[in-house]
């Protein structure tokens, strides 16, 4: 490509092998791109242009964050890929100690976002498990976090967006303008323009976590505190997993002196005959100028308490991070699902049917469940009661070809039985499907119709493209 106008920008744009080799996979390391250039932009204006060349010489383009997904989101062939990372800078912040919106580049991670806003007492409401994504990489899938029963996902928590679209204009777009392209960008999987400025929500900061840490060993059990929590609403965060029936992962979960101290408590749960037992994390919000009063519940299982700071609990590292930098890096054949609850128990039964611990290699399972009423976002494609995140989020140790196609099998079935179960997939996983026009208006329904539509008026050409092939045969 020899007509990018490289003179214009003050970023920088690549061409460079080493450069290409960093941005040609994501985070599962299963597919593969074949990117032909990348931009570093350092003002809107670098996108406006590279958008603008790649119209005129007919190259596909996308927008890259930190790479989370793991089945090609970020990735592209014959392409320019957009890394926004470079466009992070928070931009102004307005918050009366209750309530607030903050204004930011798209590139920033919500580590850093959050570290802004806790200057000022104040914190979007929504917060994913892994602080280290950009703020436009999650809004384009939606955002999960462990109050997202409470508070929606992220896309549900933003005011307005900036985004360029395939033209390469600046197009402001919120609740009351340009609402048919707000409600594409958000969970629209980067297909509709690139979002480079946000403002979002921001709520009054808690002083402290008050957490509750528990290990339930049926999954029945499990259910019915989800159910009874989710109602009650006492606790601000919902945060599970499902390990192993071992004691060193009840130790990792639970700290090893208050298991080695209360085995009797734990025999239960270790000797389930399910093979997995279900860790169980609450967080109760304490205010600096609000009363407190700690929850009193009956859990009717041993039941561990500590406090922790805001930001350091919502920083710490997720269990699959951790678990490559003590085993190092391999790839990640995924399955993120959503599943109604009233069919939780009948997927269940299936996932442990065909599981062993080992056909996890140290990844967690994650369950957050969700108030259906809680989402707003049209794209974020969810069952219409309240429903469960599950994500399955398998390494694959030994990182062998064999080994990732036996593992992709497994998800293969278990997203068919979801699809069964009236489920659907949260397209941020290894998944291979949807993955053409058809399969991708089945996944979206009812929606596909404002999808298309969006296509033609914003981005005719199909200049945003990726390896999810959205609009391709």
């Amino acid at each position: 490509m020899n007509n990018i106008s490289i003179k214009n920008l003050v970023g920088r744009y690549d061409q460079d092998a080493k450069t290409l080799e960093k941005v040609k996979t994501d985070f599962g390391k299963i597919a593969e791109g074949r990117p032909i250039g990348c931009l570093f932009p350092k003002t809107i204006k670098d996108i406006q242009l590279i958008v603008k060349d790649c119209k005129n010489e007919n190259i596909p383009i996308i927008t890259r964050g930190m790479s989370h997904s793991a089945s090609g989101q970020c990735l592209i062939n014959d392409g320019i890929v957009i890394n926004i990372k470079t466009l992070n800078q928070v931009l102004d912040i307005q918050f009366d100690g209750e309530n607030g919106y903050v204004e930011t580049e798209a590139g920033i991670t919500w580590e850093n976002l959050v570290k802004a806003t806790l200057k000022v007492g104040a914190t979007p409401p929504t917060i994913t498990d892994w602080q280290k994504l950009t703020v436009g990489g999650s809004i384009s899938t939606g955002g999960l976090g462990f109050m997202s029963y409470l508070k929606g996902v992220q896309a549900d928590n933003i005011l307005a967006l900036d985004v360029v679209i395939a033209s390469g204009e600046l197009v402001y777009c919120s609740r009351t303008e340009n609402t048919d392209l707000f409600n594409l960008v958000r969970s629209g999987l980067g297909q509709f323009g690139v979002i480079v400025k946000v403002k979002m929500k921001l709520e009054k900061a808690p002083i402290t976590m008050h957490v509750f840490k528990m290990i339930l060993p049926t999954t029945e059990a499990f259910h019915e505190l989800s159910q009874r929590l989710t109602e009650d609403e006492k606790f601000s965060c919902i945060h599970s997993f499902l390990i192993p029936n071992n004691k060193k992962d009840f130790e990792k979960k639970m700290g090893t002196a208050v298991v080695e101290q209360n085995m009797e408590h734990f025999q239960a749960a270790l000797n389930a005959p399910e093979g997995f037992s279900y860790f169980v994390e609450l967080v109760q919000y304490e205010y600096q100028t609000k009363a407190f009063e700690l929850a009193k519940d009956e859990f009717g299982v041993f039941v561990h308490y500590e406090k922790d700071d805001y930001f350091e609990y919502i920083t710490k590292e997720p269990p699959l991070i951790a678990t490559e930098k003590e085993r190092g890096k391999t790839a990640h054949p995924e399955l993120a699902v959503f599943i109604a609850k009233s069919k939780f128990e009948a997927f269940m039964v299936e996932f442990m049917k065909r599981h062993r611990a080992e056909d996890m290699s140290d990844g967690p399972v994650l369950f957050i469940p969700m108030t259906s009423s809680q989402i707003e976002t049209p794209l974020f494609v969810h069952p219409t009661e309240d429903f469960y995140f599950i994500g399955i989020l398998r390494n694959a140790y030994p990182n062998t070809r064999e080994r990732i196609t036996y593992l992709t099998g497994l998800n293969e079935i278990l997203y068919r039985i979801a699809l069964e179960l009236g489920g659907n997939r949260y397209p941020v996983d290894s998944m291979s499907k949807p993955n053409n026009q058809k399969t991708w208006s089945e996944h979206y329904g009812e929606n596909w119709n404002a999808i298309r539509e969006g296509k033609d008026k914003y981005d005719a050409e199909h200049r945003f493209q990726s390896l999810l092939n959205m609009f391709g045969e």
